[in-house]
């Protein structure tokens, strides 16, 4: 996502399905998504604008909104609350209802408080709080979370996890 924002490109579409991770290789492989568009993007459909009520941001839902590098944090960071977050059918159901992501309590995460901060950081309903940048954002987010694995970015911008089994 950082390399596709390098090149002025925002990603419109992006969700859990737009991810592959290959288990004999540790590659994890960003694919699939079904649209990007040059930058700047401004949200000309209201609450319908791309994507899944389960992970967009609240800009997302408003005409006239910026869509922007700080939206796709927030949805990385939903992402990441969907893989390491438990939530309840109702939790989901909720998010629906409301047009709101709203991430899981700590005591439903499974990773660190530390990452719990930077994932919590990165859903922050109000845009000026969440991580300026990829870069930013994936700082904070290795530092939390050098305990469990270690990460690599190839030259294509795959990235490799190496899960660090105690």
């Amino acid at each position: 996502m950082q390399n596709v924002n390098q090149k002025g490109y925002v990603a419109v579409d992006f969700y859990d399905g737009s991810i592959m991770y290959d288990f004999s290789t540790d590659v994890t492989t960003i694919c699939d998504i079904d649209l990007f568009k040059k930058a700047p993007v401004i949200n000309d459909k209201g609450v319908d604008w791309f994507g899944t009520k389960r992970l967009k941001a609240p800009e997302e839902y408003i005409e006239g909104c910026a869509i922007d590098e700080q939206t796709n944090i927030f949805t990385l960071g939903a992402l990441i609350f969907e893989f390491f977050g438990r939530f309840s059918d109702e939790e989901i159901h909720q998010r629906y209802c409301n047009n709101q992501f709203i991430p899981c309590t700590l005591p439903n995460w499974q990773l660190s408080e530390e990452s719990y901060q930077v994932a919590t950081k990165a859903v922050s309903l109000n845009k000026s709080e969440r991580y300026l940048t990829f870069a930013e954002f994936w700082y904070e987010w290795k530092a939390a979370n050098s305990n469990f694995w270690d990460w690599e970015i190839g030259s294509c911008g795959e990235i490799y996890f190496r899960f660090n089994l105690i």
